[in-house]
């Protein structure tokens, strides 16, 4: 018998080896099962990803709508700029000037001074000149508060006291809806309001009109004073 070389030897030796080894079976279904729960895994996050998505805007939304709704709430004593006019709710009070309130009901105009305390006018409140605006005037910290009522259509914009020398801007309250009046209220300025008092209110001479607009410019109600 020829002797192989012994590398060779080595080789049949291996090949003996492999063909005496039996393969098992391949896991096909631990590979498929492994896929499936991959292919979940990436649906799922695609899913979340694209509800983060479309949350988003929602939480945005919803963030932006609780803040302005906040606003809704009554309010203690809010500051309003002069030649504005704003909607609030009923007894909600908003500062008129220093030490000055003022709030409406359903009923009409309610404000609180220092000197005369709490007071009220009417819906129905106007002037024999004008029953859509009456005027009250009084002194208060040594200023003239100017306020009152009007009556009239249109939503209503800015209010505006005029005397010989100047244009004085006003500030308009209403209630919300169209209830179809409302109030202001206009700091006079300095002036000789000692002598003001509930039962003495007119200053002479002092304002030629007070006109309420509406947005569109159109007059909602006026008085002429006894300036003009």
């Amino acid at each position: 018998m020829t002797s192989l070389p012994a590398n060779d030897a080595l080789r049949h030796a291996l090949d003996d080896i492999a063909c005496a080894i039996t393969p098992s079976p391949a896991p096909f279904q631990d590979i498929q099962h492994a896929t499936r729960k991959l292919r979940h895994r990436r649906r799922a996050a695609a899913v979340a990803a694209g509800c983060g998505l479309l949350l988003a805007p929602l939480a945005v939304y919803a963030n932006h709508y609780l803040k302005a709704d906040s606003t809704a709430a009554p309010t203690a004593s809010r500051s309003f700029q002069p030649g504005t006019a704003r909607v609030v709710m009923p007894g909600e009070r908003v500062s008129a000037g220093p030490g000055v309130e003022l709030w409406l009901t359903k009923q009409g105009k309610h404000w609180s001074t220092p000197q005369a305390g709490t007071q009220f006018r009417s819906v129905r409140d106007g002037s024999t000149a004008n029953p859509g605006l009456g005027v009250q005037q009084e002194g208060v910290n040594g200023r003239l508060l100017l306020s009152g009522t009007f009556r009239g259509k249109g939503t209503p914009a800015r209010v505006e006291v005029r005397t010989r020398d100047k244009v004085i801007q006003g500030t308009v309250v209403t209630l919300a809806g169209e209830p179809g009046w409302g109030a202001w209220y206009a700091d006079g300025g300095t002036g000789k309001t000692e002598t003001l008092t509930p039962s003495h209110p007119q200053p002479d001479g002092f304002y030629e009109s007070i006109t309420v607009y509406d947005t569109t410019g159109k007059i909602i109600a006026q008085l002429k004073g006894p300036a003009s």
